[in-house]
């Protein structure tokens, strides 16, 4: 008989977190404040599908591989306490560009 591995408290909320971490949205890594209007000096590195619920009132478009550090495409959606790294694919982000647009905000492209 082969000897079993013991689950443990520990491994089981390890386990659930790595779970779920594709669920959360990616946040961008900057430590500058971000101002409507204004193009931020940042970068994601990861995007997620997750969707966003707070209100927007800035976005930018990262595209991929426009630098050493920033090789993905991802769109960066903006308050003014937040930023979250989304992934292009994600289902959700069409509709709302879109309603961004029809408010007057449209997409910054970022160029690095």
């Amino acid at each position: 008989m082969e000897p079993r591995m013991a689950f443990t408290v520990r491994s089981g909320l390890i386990l659930v977190c790595l779970t779920m971490l594709p669920f959360f949205p990616a946040k961008v890594h900057s430590n500058r404040h971000v101002q409507p209007g204004r193009m931020i000096s940042t970068c994601c590195s990861t995007a997620s599908n997750a969707t966003i619920r707070q209100p927007v009132d800035a976005c930018f478009e990262q595209m991929g591989n426009s630098s050493p550090y920033c090789k993905i495409h991802a769109y960066i959606l903006t308050n003014e306490n937040n930023a979250w790294c989304v992934d292009p694919r994600a289902p959700w982000l069409e509709q709302r560009l879109k309603r961004l647009e029809k408010r007057g905000i449209s997409c910054q492209i970022i160029v690095n």
